[in-house]
Formats: C-alpha cells, structure tokens, sequence
C-alpha cells in the first residue's frame, strides 16, 4: 500500500469517525443522554488502565475513539478492494450493520467489565450507536470510493 493509499484511507476513517462523533453528540444534546462515545471510553479508562480521575483520561478517549475509526477503515478498505459491483450504500450498509452489531457487543462487555461503569440507558445507547456505525460505515465506504 503507498502513500497516497494509507493517506486516503486515514481520511476516510477521520471523515467516518466525525460524521459518527458528530451524530452523537447530537443525540446526547436533543435527549439528554450521553451518547459521547469519546467520553464514555475515557470514563472506561478510568479505573482500568488509568487511575481514576486521571486528567488524561478524556484526551485518552478521543485518540482510543479515533484510533478505532482509523483501524477500521484500513479493515473496510482491505475487505472492498475485491468487490465488484457493489455500490458504496450498500457496501456500507452492510459493513454498518457488522460493525454496528460488534460496537453493541464490545461496548455491552466493557460496561459489565468494568468496575465502576457509568450510569446510562443501555437501550438508548446501543440503538444510537447502532445508526452511529452505519453512518461512519457510508462515509467511509463513499470516501474511499471516490479514489
């Protein structure tokens, strides 16, 4: 893979990332939720591989949050170099609906892990980032596309 591949393909997970970050904290605005997915993560930190209240532990977060975005978009780009005729949508509607279901499953599993977790409606939560990982999923699948 060159350059100009690894760079595409780390703008697509960025771009994938904001668009789920962005929902998101739109969600948690309009319903009083929280949906923070970066936050959330540095809450998970805390207590497990950060001492609680670490003043790290919300940055740790967003670069956890983004990292997985990238990491994932690298998977989806190495899946779909093979396709054939499969459009972008349905790429990602796809990869949405994998990707979505293992979040609810992994983040289901940190929560009953952890020792202290934080306080939220697991239903609201997973169902959001069930939509959440289908939009990230379309804009990476439309960016990386576009190449």
């Amino acid at each position: 893979m060159n350059r100009q591949s690894l760079l595409h393909i780390a703008l697509a997970g960025f771009l994938g990332t904001s668009v789920m970050t962005v929902f998101s904290y739109i969600l948690s605005h309009l319903s009083a939720d929280n949906f923070r997915e970066p936050q959330l993560l540095g809450k998970l930190l805390q207590g497990t591989l950060l001492p609680i209240n670490s003043p790290i532990s919300r940055p740790a977060g967003w670069v956890c949050h983004y990292s997985f975005g990238l990491g994932l978009a690298t998977v989806f780009h190495n899946s779909w170099k093979h396709r054939e005729n499969a459009t972008p949508l349905l790429s990602g509607l796809i990869a949405g609906a994998c990707s979505g279901t293992a979040a609810v499953i992994w983040w289901h599993n940190a929560f009953r892990l952890h020792p202290h977790p934080p306080l939220l409606r697991h239903d609201r939560f997973y169902l959001q980032l069930f939509i959440a990982h289908m939009l990230y999923s379309i804009t990476v699948a439309e960016t990386i596309k576009e190449r």
